[in-house]
């Protein structure tokens, strides 16, 4: 059996080990299509791993501009079977908006035709592997990089099973899925028939757990520290940037130099972390109320909860791909109320001081909209 894995960061490892495991009962021929520079290429230094067994992603992403823009039957073929556009949309390294996690190294602003370029060159690229390999199954974990788009819509073209492994977050149980849409028609067959009492009572444990706060999931939480423990970290954090900017800037590797030159750096991110993004956490605290003014607003009206998605997140970016502008999405909700009922908005804690300005601006502009703060107890 021909197995294409695609790795994401250390999931890299969790399917090169697996494998060892499969291919003690059976011959299993591995290949693996990894998309994170730093990890993958010391994980591949230290295990000796072949050329011939891996594909790059990151390869396509640096160098674009060598590109015959000509434009590939294949490419019109496999955008026919699942949108190409999406896929690059949903790549943030790619579509670096005003959204973006800072904490992830971003690259250099692209233009449509340096865009085009890469979609054509990753297709072309993994389209021949197709043809040479023939691999019989493929596995992921997730799908939040462009060339697993490009690899799911060649799946469809050569009938080649799809295997994406997605957290449920409950329990941390996984499921296998087909496809990269979240229609678990699996977990909706188990449903259907029944439950044990076993079941039942874990899904009440986890319930009760989640009403009394023993879990509950908020996303990054640092800035709840105090002031002396985010000045200790942020000192920490300023000196290693450092470090790891002057080792990556003296490095002989052309690749970890183009990586460095195309983005903003380790001192980029920690600017964007520990200075920029406290000063927006303060501007933005006028445009939200605590609990204390909600209860305050007049009684004779009726309320709507709704919170926000953190951004970018692969639940909006591929699975929501439509409905992924969330500005958009609070004004079609607002306009859609009756007169007499009021929008709260609270945003995801992670957007902390990520979101520009405006965004805040124009939430404040619709008239029924209230923007609760960020700290405020959801429940």
């Amino acid at each position: 059996m021909n197995i294409l894995y695609i790795c994401m960061g250390s999931l890299f490892k969790t399917f090169y080990d697996l494998n060892k495991e499969l291919s003690k009962d059976k011959r299993i021929l591995d290949h693996y299509y990894v998309t994170d520079p730093d990890y993958s290429e010391t994980f591949i230094k230290e295990n000796q791993i072949p050329n011939e067994k891996l594909i790059r992603e990151y390869d396509f992403l640096n160098h674009e501009k060598d590109q015959n823009h000509v434009n590939d039957p294949l490419v019109i073929e496999l955008d026919q079977l699942h949108s190409l556009n999406h896929a690059i949309f949903s790549d943030r390294r790619l579509c670096n908006h005003k959204y973006s996690k800072h904490v992830v190294r971003p690259l250099k602003y692209r233009t449509d035709i340096e865009l085009e370029a890469v979609k054509i060159k990753a297709v072309q690229r993994l389209g021949a592997f197709f043809q040479e390999k023939k691999p019989d199954v493929v596995v992921t974990h997730g799908v939040a990089t462009f060339g697993m788009h490009i690899i799911y819509a060649l799946c469809m073209k050569h009938s080649v099973p799809f295997f994406n492994l997605r957290h449920t977050k409950i329990e941390n149980l996984m499921t296998f899925d087909e496809g990269i849409s979240e229609d678990y028609n699996s977990i909706i067959e188990e449903m259907e028939k029944g439950f044990s009492e076993s079941e039942l009572k874990s899904a009440e444990t986890y319930l009760n757990e989640t009403k009394t706060g023993k879990k509950f999931y908020s996303g990054h939480r640092f800035f709840n520290d105090s002031t002396s423990k985010i000045i200790i970290s942020a000192s920490k954090q300023l000196l290693l940037s450092l470090y790891r900017d002057l080792k990556v800037y003296t490095s002989s590797d052309d690749k970890k130099r183009l990586s460095f030159e195309s983005g903003a750096g380790h001192l980029g991110k920690w600017y964007f972390e520990f200075v920029r993004r406290p000063i927006k956490m303060v501007q933005q605290s006028k445009y939200t109320i605590d609990v204390a003014q909600l209860k305050a607003l007049k009684s004779n009206e009726k309320h709507v909860f709704l919170p926000l998605h953190a951004e970018p997140e692969i639940s909006l970016s591929v699975y929501a791909k439509y409905h992924a502008d969330q500005l958009n999405f609070v004004q079609n909700i607002a306009l859609s109320l009756p007169f007499n009922y009021k929008l709260i908005v609270k945003d995801h804690p992670r957007n902390k001081g990520r979101r520009p300005n405006s965004f805040f601006e124009r939430l404040n502009n619709f008239q029924s909209v209230t923007v609760m703060d960020y700290d405020a107890d959801s429940r």
